[in-house]
This record gives C-alpha cells, structure tokens and sequence, in this order.
C-alpha cells in the first residue's frame, strides 16, 4: 500500500505504531479477504431463507463492518486529513458509512419491512469489491 501522505515516524508512538499496521502485507490482505468473505456472505441470501439463517448472516455482516470500521479508523488515525484527500480512502469511507446506515434501518423499520431500500444499500457494500482494483494497481 502507498500511503498518500509521507508519514514521518514521531518515536515509538502509538500512531508511529498504526502506520506500521497500515502498511503491512498482512493487514492489507487481511482486509482484502475480508471483502471478499463478505461480498460472499452477502450474495448467499435468498427469497424466503430461514430466519435463523437471515440472523446469521446479518450478525456476520455486522462483524465484518466492525473490521471495516477499524481498518477505517487506524487509517484516519494514521493519515488524518490526507485520507479524505483519496479516492479509493474517501470511497471505502462512504461504503462503511453506508453498511452502518443498513443496519440502522434496518432496526428500525424491521428486516422485513425494509424489500428494496436494503437491497440498494447492499449494493453499495458490494461495491467494495472494486476496492480490490486498488490493490492490483
């Protein structure tokens, strides 16, 4: 990963410590297998599934934009205004804002109740797949 800003080390800071998170191979894949799990997870849900599987599946998808969440908040963290400043960061950001409003009204009207207007945030949070675009760059 090619950070966007230079990062100058401050000394054994904790934030000397995120950036070194951040560039890690590990991290970064990671995150990478992350958003391939959850674009599978999220493209196993069929009309009429059990309950029990639909509450499954949205519990895996929580814990996944918690990850995502993270990773966004180390990265921020680390980067500060510069990761506004990036496309594919800004972009990332906008998904995670968007699975969290998902699961919000989702709450609130009820999974049931909530047909399209769901399936058009999942959309989004699939999106991230094009997320893997960057790292092939």
């Amino acid at each position: 990963m090619k950070p966007i800003a230079e990062y100058v080390t401050q000394g054994n800071t904790f934030k000397d410590y995120l950036y070194y998170v951040t560039i890690s191979p590990v991290f970064e894949n990671t995150i990478s297998l992350s958003i391939v799990l959850n674009t599978m997870v999220m493209a196993c849900s069929w009309y009429d599934e059990p309950v029990a599987m639909s509450t499954a599946m949205e519990r895996v998808n929580v814990a996944f934009s918690v990850v995502f969440t993270v990773e966004a908040f180390i990265k921020i963290t680390v980067q500060e205004s510069a990761y506004f400043k990036d496309g594919w960061s800004l972009f990332d950001f906008i998904i995670v804002l968007i699975s969290w409003v998902d699961f919000a009204f989702g709450l609130y009207i009820g999974q049931e109740k909530t047909g399209s207007a769901i399936s058009l945030f999942r959309a989004f949070r699939v999106a991230r797949l094009l997320r893997m675009i960057k790292r092939f760059q």
